[in-house]
């Protein structure tokens, strides 16, 4: 039962996430980008270069990556998503092949990972994107949909770790004290 209650709650924020999204008016900015090279390239993002690959046509899809894991934790999805879209997988912050040293006070929480993604579309330029996330990557994605909705046409997100953002709501103290 209590296990009906956690799902229950997640799937809400995802849902309500979901049609935020869907309410945004921003028109996505297809470019008439197309490789079918996986060369890696680099950008400079809040400070620090951020690598990725950019393969296809249409519209944008970025993959987000979990904990365990870099851009080519998707391989395997690239080449079929790129058959349709443009698709970005990139490394996040720290994430290999990206070389930041970790300072003592350095911000390990998901909003500089949120911020970099953010920052990434927004330089890519690609206007609004399908944004699909694993684990970490998964609570990357929405902590970035619901800071930029503008930049989120759909979001796909596999095993979020949400726990933190629905604390100290009444549904979400609730699910969590019946765990």
């Amino acid at each position: 039962m209590k296990n009906k209650y956690v799902f229950l709650g997640i799937l809400s924020l995802v849902l309500f996430c979901i049609v935020g999204c869907k309410q945004n008016k921003t028109e996505p900015v297809v470019e008439t980008h197309q490789s079918d090279s996986k060369e890696l390239r680099s950008v400079l993002i809040n400070g620090d270069s951020i690598h990725y690959i950019d393969v296809g046509k249409g519209e944008p899809v970025v993959l987000v990556h979990g904990s365990i894991g870099d851009y080519t934790s998707w391989a395997f999805q690239v080449d079929t998503f790129a058959t349709k879209h443009r698709v970005i997988a990139y490394s996040r912050r720290y994430a290999t092949p990206n070389n930041q040293n970790y300072p003592d006070s350095a911000d390990f929480s998901v909003v500089p990972h949120a911020k970099d993604l953010a920052t990434l579309i927004k330089t890519l330029n690609l206007g609004s994107v399908h944004l699909v996330g694993h684990s970490w990557g998964a609570f990357t994605a929405l902590k970035t949909t619901i800071d930029h909705p503008e930049l989120v046409k759909s979001l796909t997100l596999g095993e979020p770790p949400v726990q933190s953002l629905i604390k100290n709501t009444k549904l979400g103290d609730s699910l969590l004290n019946n765990l």
